[in-house]
Protein backbone atom coordinates (compact mmCIF):
# COMPACT_ATOMS: atom_id res chain seq x y z
CA UNK A 1 0.00 0.00 0.00
CA UNK A 2 1.38 3.36 -0.94
CA UNK A 3 -1.25 5.31 0.88
CA UNK A 4 -4.31 5.02 2.94
CA UNK A 5 -5.56 8.70 1.91
CA UNK A 6 -5.06 10.76 -1.32
CA UNK A 7 -5.37 14.03 0.84
CA UNK A 8 -2.04 13.51 1.96
CA UNK A 9 -0.40 12.88 -1.04
CA UNK A 10 1.57 15.40 -3.25
CA UNK A 11 1.33 15.06 -6.77
CA UNK A 12 3.40 16.27 -9.74
CA UNK A 13 1.69 16.48 -12.93
CA UNK A 14 2.72 16.82 -16.01
CA UNK A 15 0.80 17.87 -18.94
CA UNK A 16 0.63 16.81 -22.65
CA UNK A 17 1.25 18.72 -26.08
CA UNK A 18 -1.29 22.02 -26.55
CA UNK A 19 -2.19 21.47 -22.81
CA UNK A 20 -0.75 23.51 -19.87
CA UNK A 21 -0.93 22.51 -16.14
CA UNK A 22 -4.69 23.61 -15.30
CA UNK A 23 -5.70 20.32 -17.55
CA UNK A 24 -6.18 18.37 -14.29
CA UNK A 25 -8.01 20.86 -12.79
CA UNK A 26 -10.97 18.11 -12.57
CA UNK A 27 -8.51 15.07 -11.56
CA UNK A 28 -6.76 17.22 -9.11
CA UNK A 29 -10.35 18.46 -7.61
CA UNK A 30 -11.54 14.87 -7.33
CA UNK A 31 -8.42 13.06 -6.00
CA UNK A 32 -7.43 15.60 -3.68
CA UNK A 33 -3.71 16.00 -2.19
CA UNK A 34 -1.50 18.46 -2.54
CA UNK A 35 -0.58 18.89 -6.34
CA UNK A 36 2.05 20.81 -8.69
CA UNK A 37 0.94 21.09 -12.25
CA UNK A 38 3.39 22.53 -13.83
CA UNK A 39 2.96 24.10 -17.21
CA UNK A 40 6.32 22.57 -19.52
CA UNK A 41 8.33 24.66 -21.52
CA UNK A 42 6.35 26.00 -25.07
CA UNK A 43 2.96 26.19 -22.88
CA UNK A 44 0.83 28.16 -20.63
CA UNK A 45 3.06 30.48 -18.96
CA UNK A 46 6.35 28.92 -20.34
CA UNK A 47 4.94 29.50 -23.95
CA UNK A 48 7.83 31.85 -24.77
CA UNK A 49 10.52 29.16 -23.10
CA UNK A 50 13.95 29.79 -24.42
CA UNK A 51 15.96 26.94 -26.51
CA UNK A 52 17.83 25.58 -22.89
CA UNK A 53 14.90 25.47 -20.84
CA UNK A 54 12.90 22.30 -23.19
CA UNK A 55 16.35 19.84 -22.14
CA UNK A 56 14.94 17.23 -19.90
CA UNK A 57 17.78 18.95 -17.00
CA UNK A 58 16.11 22.42 -17.44
CA UNK A 59 12.65 20.53 -16.57
CA UNK A 60 13.96 18.67 -14.08
CA UNK A 61 15.36 21.60 -12.27
CA UNK A 62 12.08 23.88 -13.20
CA UNK A 63 9.81 20.71 -11.45
CA UNK A 64 11.64 19.26 -9.00
CA UNK A 65 13.52 22.03 -7.30
CA UNK A 66 11.60 21.87 -4.01
CA UNK A 67 10.30 17.69 -4.01
CA UNK A 68 8.33 17.17 -0.68
CA UNK A 69 10.31 14.71 1.65
CA UNK A 70 7.66 12.46 1.58
CA UNK A 71 8.17 12.27 -2.44
CA UNK A 72 5.84 13.01 -5.47
CA UNK A 73 3.53 10.81 -6.75
CA UNK A 74 4.26 11.41 -10.20
CA UNK A 75 1.04 11.71 -12.69
CA UNK A 76 2.09 12.74 -16.46
CA UNK A 77 -0.34 12.24 -19.98
CA UNK A 78 0.80 11.84 -23.23
CA UNK A 79 3.83 14.27 -23.82
CA UNK A 80 3.78 14.67 -20.14
CA UNK A 81 4.11 10.84 -19.35
CA UNK A 82 7.50 10.89 -22.07
CA UNK A 83 9.29 13.24 -20.16
CA UNK A 84 8.07 11.91 -16.23
CA UNK A 85 9.75 8.66 -17.48
CA UNK A 86 12.80 10.36 -17.84
CA UNK A 87 12.51 12.04 -14.36
CA UNK A 88 11.25 8.95 -12.61
CA UNK A 89 14.73 7.17 -14.35
CA UNK A 90 17.15 10.27 -13.35
CA UNK A 91 15.60 10.41 -9.78
CA UNK A 92 14.19 6.98 -8.48
CA UNK A 93 14.74 8.28 -4.84
CA UNK A 94 11.57 11.58 -5.46
CA UNK A 95 9.09 9.50 -7.01
CA UNK A 96 7.15 6.97 -5.11
CA UNK A 97 4.52 5.71 -7.63
CA UNK A 98 4.22 6.76 -11.37
CA UNK A 99 0.57 7.36 -12.83
CA UNK A 100 1.26 7.06 -16.81
CA UNK A 101 -1.77 7.86 -18.85
CA UNK A 102 -2.36 7.67 -22.50
CA UNK A 103 2.24 7.29 -22.54
CA UNK A 104 4.34 5.83 -24.59
CA UNK A 105 8.36 5.10 -23.45
CA UNK A 106 9.01 6.71 -26.95
CA UNK A 107 9.74 4.97 -30.63
CA UNK A 108 12.64 1.57 -30.26
CA UNK A 109 13.91 2.40 -33.72
CA UNK A 110 15.83 4.83 -35.45
CA UNK A 111 13.35 4.30 -38.89
CA UNK A 112 10.47 5.30 -36.52
CA UNK A 113 12.04 7.99 -34.93
CA UNK A 114 12.95 9.58 -38.36
CA UNK A 115 9.20 9.09 -39.56
CA UNK A 116 8.30 10.80 -36.72
CA UNK A 117 10.39 13.59 -36.89
CA UNK A 118 9.51 14.41 -40.70
CA UNK A 119 5.64 13.71 -39.46
CA UNK A 120 6.18 16.82 -36.92
CA UNK A 121 8.03 18.53 -39.96
CA UNK A 122 4.51 18.95 -41.43
CA UNK A 123 2.79 20.06 -38.38
CA UNK A 124 5.95 22.55 -37.93
CA UNK A 125 4.91 23.90 -41.38
CA UNK A 126 1.08 24.90 -40.31
CA UNK A 127 1.85 26.21 -37.26
CA UNK A 128 4.78 28.36 -39.32
CA UNK A 129 2.04 29.17 -42.26
CA UNK A 130 -1.33 28.86 -40.71
CA UNK A 131 -3.43 30.80 -37.86
CA UNK A 132 -3.04 29.05 -34.30
CA UNK A 133 -7.12 28.22 -34.17
CA UNK A 134 -6.83 26.48 -38.08
CA UNK A 135 -3.95 24.41 -36.32
CA UNK A 136 -5.69 23.00 -32.85
CA UNK A 137 -8.86 21.91 -35.47
CA UNK A 138 -6.16 19.75 -37.64
CA UNK A 139 -4.83 18.69 -34.28
CA UNK A 140 -7.62 17.56 -32.87
CA UNK A 141 -9.25 15.96 -35.85
CA UNK A 142 -6.42 13.36 -35.44
CA UNK A 143 -8.35 10.09 -35.13
CA UNK A 144 -6.50 9.25 -31.82
CA UNK A 145 -7.84 13.07 -30.29
CA UNK A 146 -11.30 12.61 -31.76
CA UNK A 147 -13.05 11.46 -28.37
CA UNK A 148 -12.06 15.36 -27.10
CA UNK A 149 -14.82 16.61 -29.06
CA UNK A 150 -17.50 14.36 -26.96
CA UNK A 151 -17.06 17.12 -24.09
CA UNK A 152 -19.64 19.14 -22.88
CA UNK A 153 -19.73 22.43 -25.28
CA UNK A 154 -18.44 24.97 -22.56
CA UNK A 155 -15.83 22.27 -21.26
CA UNK A 156 -14.82 22.03 -24.99
CA UNK A 157 -15.10 25.76 -25.55
CA UNK A 158 -12.80 26.51 -22.58
CA UNK A 159 -10.17 23.87 -23.34
CA UNK A 160 -10.40 25.53 -26.62
CA UNK A 161 -9.73 29.20 -25.09
CA UNK A 162 -6.92 27.74 -23.02
CA UNK A 163 -4.88 26.09 -25.98
CA UNK A 164 -5.18 29.29 -28.21
CA UNK A 165 -3.57 31.35 -25.35
CA UNK A 166 -0.07 29.29 -26.45
CA UNK A 167 2.04 30.86 -28.84
CA UNK A 168 3.07 28.77 -32.71
CA UNK A 169 6.95 29.42 -31.62
CA UNK A 170 6.42 27.75 -28.25
CA UNK A 171 4.75 24.82 -29.81
CA UNK A 172 7.29 24.52 -32.62
CA UNK A 173 9.94 23.89 -30.17
CA UNK A 174 8.30 22.10 -28.10
CA UNK A 175 7.61 19.34 -31.20
CA UNK A 176 11.42 19.84 -32.09
CA UNK A 177 12.46 18.95 -29.18
CA UNK A 178 10.36 17.32 -26.70
CA UNK A 179 8.74 15.27 -29.38
CA UNK A 180 8.11 11.80 -29.62
CA UNK A 181 11.13 11.28 -32.30
CA UNK A 182 13.40 14.17 -30.48
CA UNK A 183 13.64 12.73 -26.87
CA UNK A 184 15.17 9.16 -26.34
CA UNK A 185 13.33 5.90 -26.18
CA UNK A 186 12.47 4.63 -22.59
CA UNK A 187 11.75 1.23 -23.69
CA UNK A 188 15.38 -0.43 -22.38
CA UNK A 189 14.99 1.69 -19.37
CA UNK A 190 11.72 0.42 -17.93
CA UNK A 191 12.98 -2.45 -15.66
CA UNK A 192 15.13 0.42 -14.07
CA UNK A 193 12.14 1.91 -12.72
CA UNK A 194 11.36 -0.14 -9.44
CA UNK A 195 8.36 2.14 -8.31
CA UNK A 196 4.84 1.29 -8.46
CA UNK A 197 3.07 1.99 -11.77
CA UNK A 198 -0.39 2.53 -12.71
CA UNK A 199 -0.82 2.99 -17.00
CA UNK A 200 -4.08 4.28 -17.25
CA UNK A 201 -5.68 4.34 -21.05
CA UNK A 202 -8.99 5.31 -22.63
CA UNK A 203 -11.42 2.32 -23.43
CA UNK A 204 -11.82 3.75 -27.02
CA UNK A 205 -7.87 4.42 -27.41
CA UNK A 206 -7.00 0.93 -29.34
CA UNK A 207 -3.71 2.06 -29.98
CA UNK A 208 -2.34 3.02 -26.66
CA UNK A 209 -3.82 0.16 -25.10
CA UNK A 210 -1.42 -1.87 -27.10
CA UNK A 211 1.01 0.63 -25.97
CA UNK A 212 0.09 -0.32 -22.23
CA UNK A 213 0.25 -3.41 -22.61
CA UNK A 214 3.96 -3.84 -23.95
CA UNK A 215 5.27 -1.39 -20.97
CA UNK A 216 3.70 -4.03 -18.76
CA UNK A 217 6.20 -6.41 -19.58
CA UNK A 218 8.65 -3.95 -18.76
CA UNK A 219 8.20 -2.44 -15.94
CA UNK A 220 8.75 -4.28 -12.28
CA UNK A 221 5.39 -3.47 -10.44
CA UNK A 222 2.79 -2.36 -12.56
CA UNK A 223 -1.44 -2.13 -13.17
CA UNK A 224 -3.34 -1.53 -16.16
CA UNK A 225 -6.64 0.11 -15.98
CA UNK A 226 -9.55 0.94 -18.71
CA UNK A 227 -11.25 4.15 -18.34
CA UNK A 228 -14.63 3.74 -19.60
CA UNK A 229 -16.20 6.20 -21.59
CA UNK A 230 -12.72 8.14 -23.01
CA UNK A 231 -10.32 7.60 -25.38
CA UNK A 232 -7.13 9.45 -25.52
CA UNK A 233 -7.39 12.20 -23.00
CA UNK A 234 -9.44 10.26 -19.76
CA UNK A 235 -8.25 12.84 -16.92
CA UNK A 236 -10.10 15.11 -19.58
CA UNK A 237 -12.76 12.84 -20.55
CA UNK A 238 -13.61 11.17 -17.60
CA UNK A 239 -11.59 12.66 -14.90
CA UNK A 240 -13.71 11.27 -12.29
CA UNK A 241 -13.53 7.51 -13.22
CA UNK A 242 -9.55 8.10 -13.64
CA UNK A 243 -9.52 9.60 -9.94
CA UNK A 244 -11.02 6.19 -8.51
CA UNK A 245 -8.52 4.40 -10.46
CA UNK A 246 -5.64 6.71 -9.28
CA UNK A 247 -6.95 6.28 -5.43
CA UNK A 248 -7.67 2.08 -6.01
CA UNK A 249 -4.15 2.09 -7.43
CA UNK A 250 -2.41 4.27 -3.90
CA UNK A 251 -4.50 2.02 -1.56
CA UNK A 252 -4.18 -1.59 -3.00
CA UNK A 253 -0.40 -1.39 -4.63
Amino acid sequence: MILKDTSSAHFLALHGFTGEGADYSALSSYTGGDWLCADLPGHGSLKDATHNQFSISSIEKQVLARPPSSGYIGIGYSMGGRLLLHLAHRNPDIFKALVLISTSPGLRTERERIERIRSDEKWIRILETTPLPHFLDLWWNQPILASIRNLPATQLNQLREQRLKNSPDGLIRSLQQNGTGAIPSMWEALPDLQMPSLLVVGQSDMKFQKIAKQMKLGLARVRYSVIDQSGHSPHLENPQDTSLAIKDFLQTM
